[in-house]
């Protein structure tokens, strides 16, 4: 198949050049090819970094593990390591380093130590920080000759036009053992919803195979009890989340009671039901936000505290539910606070655990836009158990008062104990 594609591209001058050079920002390098593999001569040895995360809770670096693989599968030589142990090589060509966020100023301490120990490789940053740095962030990165790329990992680093998930490849188990925090994997990318705190880059959801997620469940599975499908919406396609299960099963790997996933509101349905039943997860996660209908429809959520409280009472039927909450968005009000903390109260017989996060207004999202426009004020960005943003006419100490308030209704339950009270 191989030898057949590219005498066809010989006789076609388009593919000529698609197939034998590599094309990007008006750079030509000519494509290796040796045994069927393709390699940029510009491109030979790749090092990730994952930095440090000063979250209370760290997570797995998905991108990494995904995005590692993937270019090893097109010969390309690959590290990866924790920031804290830098390799003493610095014989790498490029340097691939994905923030989820700036983990406030610290990040840029970890950028300089990275740039000293490796002055003459090219430096990347991507995630979802990279759509999100605010201009002066990006000011300090040119400072330290790190460029941001804000496409898809895959596109930066080989330049192709399309992604084939069916193909991608699993985990690298080295790699899964170097990078391990949690108990996350992804099943699919991209979220169909546009809620406007959110600063999702894929509308389109993209499915890896089943193949591929079951291989990655049991990786986790050989270091924890239970899987997290951190998927934005996990339960969008039936088809697909049944055919994880089907292949579990298949493979004798026991996922019912050992897994947790989101849920939004506007996807329940009779098949959300199913799925619930089929993988008995230990809780689900739905993002209600806000108990005031006004804040939800600046979210943009397309939800409504009607159908909250809907939904919560059947989904408690089947599974616990650990609740999501918003406090300080723009426009918020003592009485937007006051509807939320109600809704949470009348709530509370149907939810297991409630998370309240301080709203953090993102660098490019229309929630940024409001927030801006709505003449409150900004603080430094850490984290959702600080504060970020006082929305006008509000002061920190009704945030902080509101989201304890909700967060106090948790006292008599699991989740809540497992926390220390200085995470809350």
């Amino acid at each position: 198949m191989f030898i057949y594609e590219v005498l066809s591209a010989c006789l076609n001058m388009k593919k000529f050049i698609k197939y034998f050079f590599y094309i990007k920002k008006n750079k030509y390098y000519l494509r290796i090819y040796l045994f069927g593999i393709c390699i940029y001569n510009s491109l030979k040895r790749v090092l990730f970094i994952n930095p440090e995360n000063h979250f209370f809770e760290e997570s797995n670096p998905i991108a990494i593990l995904d995005i590692a693989q993937y270019l090893r599968y097109r010969g390309i030589k690959v590290d990866v390591c924790e920031y804290k142990n830098l390799p003493i090589s610095s014989q790498y060509d490029l340097i691939g380093i994905s923030c989820v966020s700036s983990y406030g100023g610290e990040i840029f301490n970890q950028l300089e130590k990275i740039r000293k120990n490796f002055p003459f490789s090219k430096i990347v940053i991507g995630g979802k920080w990279s759509t999100t740095m605010l201009p002066e962030d990006k000011i300090k990165l040119k400072t330290l000759n790190i460029n941001v790329e804000i496409n898809k990992a895959e596109l930066v680093y080989t330049g192709d036009e399309k992604i084939d998930f069916k193909k991608y490849p699993s985990w690298n188990k080295k790699d899964f053992d170097i990078l391990y925090k949690r108990d996350q994997i992804m099943t699919s990318r991209g979220c169909p919803f546009n809620c406007n705190f959110c600063n999702n880059t894929e509308e389109k959801i993209n499915y890896f195979s089943v193949k591929r997620t079951v291989d990655n469940i049991e990786l986790v599975l050989q270091k924890r009890e239970n899987v997290y499908f951190v998927d934005d919406v996990f339960v969008t396609n039936f088809e697909h989340a049944k055919s994880i299960y089907d292949e579990c099963k298949r493979r004798n790997i026991n996922i019912e009671n050992h897994n947790h996933f989101f849920v939004h509101l506007n996807t329940v349905n009779e098949n959300t039901i199913k799925l619930i039943q089929l993988y008995k997860p230990n809780f689900i996660e739905v993002g209600i936000e806000s108990g005031d209908d006004r804040i939800l429809k600046l979210m943009n959520k397309k939800t409504s505290t009607d159908k909250i409280r809907k939904t919560l009472p059947l989904l408690s039927k089947y599974t616990q539910i650990y609740a999501l909450w918003i406090v300080g968005y723009p426009y918020e009000t003592i009485e937007s606070l006051e509807n939320s903390y109600k809704l949470a109260v009348e709530m509370q017989q149907y939810i297991e655990f409630s998370w309240v996060s301080h709203y953090i207004p993102l660098f490019g999202t229309e929630g940024y836009k409001m927030a801006k426009e709505s003449g409150g004020q900004f603080l430094e960005i850490s984290n959702n158990k600080t504060i970020s943003f006082i929305p006008k006419g509000l002061t920190s100490n009704t945030l902080i008062e509101y989201r304890k308030r909700i967060m106090e209704l948790n006292k008599s339950n699991y989740y809540f104990k497992k926390c220390k009270m200085e995470d809350i």
